[in-house]
């Protein structure tokens, strides 16, 4: 018995045959439930079928089949789309494409475009096959297949074309075009990369590829590699080597956007970075909505913000991090590292100060006036006495407070007056049992005038030294 809905303003979950042919907010359909009506968001699970319309996101998981409308799909399992995708697709894992992708999509794992099509930019990577067609640039990476047709392709890692490209065609690294293959128009073979096929218009080979075995209507010159950012690299002197800023900047290579390593190796940008001027979203080399940097400024985990944007270059000395405690630094690209080793005379570690390696004594000056001290990185308002704190002198300490100075000998009061800490008299860190004088009282014969007794810490005499 089929079970149906009218209007749901909600969370709706349908089992088995069940079906939607309303109106739901948020619909949850697992067994061999249908929607055949109108969801906002969606979720499809076990055979589970989208015959409707989901007005922006839906995911397939399972065997689950789309043969509806949906704005943006997840295919994940084994699960299929028939129907059409109007902004952008990923499939995952075994699924297949076999109807329309107005925007973009993404194939990795084992995924095929089976007969698709997709007007948009398209990435294949892993063993992800394509046999369909595609309007847009697309990238092939890892050991990727084109046995259907494409516009414009770049060909990375172990990929290979057998099918056919009707625009331009790049390889590099280990890819190649198959015997099959086919480029309309001019191609570039780079690095280790191999022509096994059919160039119809000019082709650039490089003198460590090999395209011998394909044919060439146009010309053949010789590729040597041009400095710049390129979908395998960015190059400097005919090397990779790492841009300026990269760790936060990414470049963009024809339709896509690329993120380059320390070592210069390029991948496509997944994540939020500047396009050299500012902030935005990348998914797969798509640029997306401009990014919502942090509004506050200075030092964070991730990145160090001015006026919201992450910097390329701050100042390389720890600054506290406002939501985790931890000391960091920050590289040239502005990137918070967590703080090891020696910086502003402090030896840190793990994030905490552990020590102050230019001295037996851990101190760091806050607001210029209180003085802490550290102790397994766990900072305490300095008490009792301290040396080294300021060069030439060791100073006496109350809640961080500098009190009392000892200049020499046993010339410990200054101007009649001492403080103590718990109500105890410290000298040297320690309780004191002892005399000790008044530098204020000493005559032109150099005999102290007056004088305080203590014992273990405390005062039991002061007066006149007699």
């Amino acid at each position: 018995m089929s079970v149906e809905n009218i209007l749901i303003d909600g969370t709706a979950l349908f089992q088995d045959n069940t079906e939607n042919a309303g109106v739901v907010e948020t619909g949850l359909f697992d067994g061999s439930a249908v929607n055949t009506g109108t969801t906002t968001t969606a979720a499809f699970s076990g055979t589970a079928a989208n015959h409707g319309t989901v007005v922006e996101e839906a995911t397939f998981t399972d065997s689950a089949i789309n043969t509806g409308t949906v704005a943006v799909a997840e295919f994940t399992g084994s699960a299929s789309n028939a129907g059409t995708v109007t902004e952008e697709a990923v499939f995952a894992d075994t699924t297949t494409n076999s109807g329309v992708v107005s925007g973009t999509a993404t194939f990795s794992g084992s995924a095929e475009n089976d007969g698709g099509t997709v007007a948009g930019a398209a990435v294949f990577a892993d063993t992800a096959t394509n046999t369909g067609v595609i309007s847009g640039a697309v990238v092939f990476s890892g050991d990727a297949v084109n046995n259907g047709t494409v516009a414009e392709a770049i060909f990375l890692g172990n990929s290979q074309n057998g099918g056919t490209v009707t625009l331009s065609a790049t390889f590099a690294e280990n890819a190649g075009n198959l015997a099959t293959g086919l480029i309309q128009g001019d191609a570039v073979f780079a690095d280790n990369t191999v022509n096994a096929g059919t160039v119809d218009g000019n082709a650039e080979i490089a003198a460590t590829a090999n395209g011998e075995q394909g044919t060439v209507a146009g010309s053949v010159t010789t590729y040597t590699q041009p400095d710049g950012a390129f979908a395998y690299g960015y190059f400097s002197g005919g090397s990779k080597t790492a841009p300026a800023s990269y760790a936060t900047v990414v470049y963009q290579v024809g339709s896509f956007w690329y993120k380059y390593d320390a070592s210069g190796n390029g991948a496509l940008a997944t994540g939020n970075y500047s396009d050299g001027t500012s902030m935005f979203t990348f998914t797969n080399g798509v640029k997306g909505a401009a990014y919502g940097a942090p509004v506050k400024n200075g030092a964070y985990t991730d990145y160090y913000y001015i006026n919201g944007v992450a910097q390329s270059s701050v100042n390389s000395t720890p600054q506290l991090t406002v939501d985790t405690g931890e000391y960091y630094y920050y590289t040239a690209g502005g990137l918070g590292v967590v703080a090891n080793g020696n910086f502003s005379n402090f030896a840190f570690a793990n994030g905490a100060i552990y020590s102050d390696y230019t001295s037996s004594i851990a101190h760091q000056v806050i607001d210029a006036s209180e003085y802490y001290s550290y102790t397994a990185g766990v900072a305490s308002l300095t008490q009792g006495y301290q040396y080294n704190i300021v060069v030439g002198g060791s100073y006496y300490f109350i809640d961080g407070i500098q009190t009392n100075l000892q200049a020499n000998g046993d010339n410990w009061f200054a101007d009649g007056a001492y403080d103590t800490w718990n109500n105890l008299f410290y000298i040297a860190g320690q309780p004191f049992t002892g005399t000790s004088y008044w530098a204020s009282s000493v005559d032109e014969y150099g005999v102290y005038g007056s004088r305080t007794d203590f014992v273990a810490g405390v005062e039991t005499y002061s007066g006149p030294n007699v």
